[in-house]
């Protein structure tokens, strides 16, 4: 939806006042986004802008456009990453003048056309806390011993953990709905699909929300099978990540069939 800077306020209020641990807006026009991430009780907002690997190849940001970021008090940690930074927000008036600088930024680091509308969308989202220590520590170790045992430590691990997996469609479908893994990219004409061990890494991906399901792997790697994935990215662009390929997902299912006494 398209807003004015009002209702824009009183939607970065949202952020925290109302929702959960998780709550985001997204303000984007056709040439730029931005992102807002508060939580519940909190004072200040987490905001990310547009750049690195989430940019068209035919618009980079130029020097005068990222410090205009910097200058807003948005930094970027590497070169693919989008700038970040921290707005506290303590009133109404701090929200009505954080819109103002959202706005600004859209018109002058992405130098949006004045016909271009901004339009706006509220998160609101509590999250579970997810450990993915053993997934990290068998991928840590995978990388240093490539052998069976440490590949079937990872697969274990996998399937232990509570996994996000960005789901086909439009929205999320309710807990106990069947699901469809989101084709990511292509493999040899097969679907590749994505899973991720931590909310900080799925949100790097996709800044501005992709449609997910939160299962135990042990319910997650039957339904990749059956979609007859390609691949699957474990964490992609995340510190810790990897891939598995079809067959190896395929024996993992038959893994988890023969556990559950399935023929």
């Amino acid at each position: 939806m398209s807003l004015g800077g009002a209702p824009l306020a009183r939607r970065v209020e949202d952020l925290l006042q109302k929702g959960g641990n998780a709550n985001r807006l997204v303000m984007e026009c056709s040439v730029g986004f931005l992102v807002l991430r508060g939580a519940r009780g909190g004072e200040a907002i987490t905001v990310e802008a547009q750049a690195g690997r989430h940019l068209p190849d035919d618009r980079p940001l130029d020097g005068e456009q990222r410090q205009r970021l910097v200058r807003a008090g948005l930094r970027q940690a590497h070169a693919g990453d989008l700038f970040r930074g921290r707005w506290p927000v303590r009133s109404a008036e701090d929200a009505t003048r954080i819109v103002g600088q959202a706005l600004a930024l859209l018109d002058d680091v992405y130098r949006r056309p004045p016909s271009d509308p901004v339009r706006a969308r509220l998160d609101l989202e509590e999250r579970p806390a997810l450990d993915d220590a053993d997934v990290v520590g068998a991928m840590t170790q995978l990388s240093k011993a490539r052998d069976t045992a440490s590949r079937n430590r990872v697969y274990m691990a996998l399937c232990r953990a509570l996994l996000v997996l960005p789901v086909a469609g439009d929205a999320a479908p309710e807990d106990a709905a069947p699901f469809e893994p989101r084709a990511m990219d292509e493999l040899g004409g097969a679907a590749i699909a994505a899973i991720f061990t931590d909310w900080d890494t799925f949100d790097r991906y996709a800044p501005r929300g992709l449609p997910a399901v939160l299962r135990q792997g042990f319910d997650v790697f039957p339904v990749l099978h059956a979609a007859r994935v390609g691949s699957v990215l474990i964490n992609p662009r995340g510190r810790v990540g990897g891939e598995l390929y079809a067959h190896e997902v395929a024996s993992i299912a038959e893994g988890i069939g023969r556990l559950r006494g399935e023929s």
